[in-house]
């Protein structure tokens, strides 16, 4: 059976790497959008409180609707991808992996997923040979073997959003610090 041969194997451990590197790609980004926006919603609401000089009521409305919000950002953004990161939820998708490393590496193409589906073919009973299978998955290791499909994975946006959260979070330091009455 195919997805017993090593050369599967070492084909869904690369496609693992792929996903746990775009998993910390997503908690990366989650992270710092969290803090943006708790950032921005604080301040926002600090700002308005300020002019506006609002009753009790209305400041515990804000406070809970900025912790809301950001509790909110933070476990869709945050504690979804680390519980997806460690395989507590969801399954891995190596279809879509499949299909991201073939579109990335023009020398893989289709073969990765195809062969991805004759193993599974292949394991439900139909009538493909495992041996069919199994030289499928060696062509396709033959043609990755010296690739890394996590190389895929960009962190340039990681890093331009780094470069807003800083500058948001200096903004509301220098606006805490200078403006009276604010803190």
């Amino acid at each position: 059976m195919s997805k017993e041969s090593a050369y599967y194997k070492e084909i869904i451990e690369k496609l693992l790497k792929l996903k746990r590197k775009e998993y910390a790609l997503f908690l990366i980004i989650g992270l710092q959008a969290s803090v943006f926006i708790g950032l921005v919603l604080f301040s926002f609401f600090s700002i308005l409180e300020l002019i506006g000089n609002f009753n009790p009521a209305v400041r515990t409305y804000f406070f809970f609707f900025t912790l809301l919000i950001f509790l909110l950002a933070l476990t869709v953004l945050v504690i979804i991808p680390i519980l997806k990161y460690s395989g507590i939820i969801g399954e891995t998708d190596y279809y879509g992996a499949a299909s991201r490393v073939g579109s990335n590496f023009p020398e893989i193409k289709d073969d990765l997923l195809n062969a991805m589906q004759l193993a599974v073919s292949d394991s439900s009973g139909t009538i493909y040979s495992g041996s069919l299978s199994d030289e499928a998955f060696r062509q396709v290791y033959n043609k990755t073997r010296s690739l890394k499909f996590e190389s895929i994975v960009n962190f340039q946006k990681a890093k331009e959003l780094l470069f807003y959260v800083a500058g948001v979070t200096l903004f509301t330091a220098v606006l805490f610090i200078f403006v009276p009455g604010l803190a």
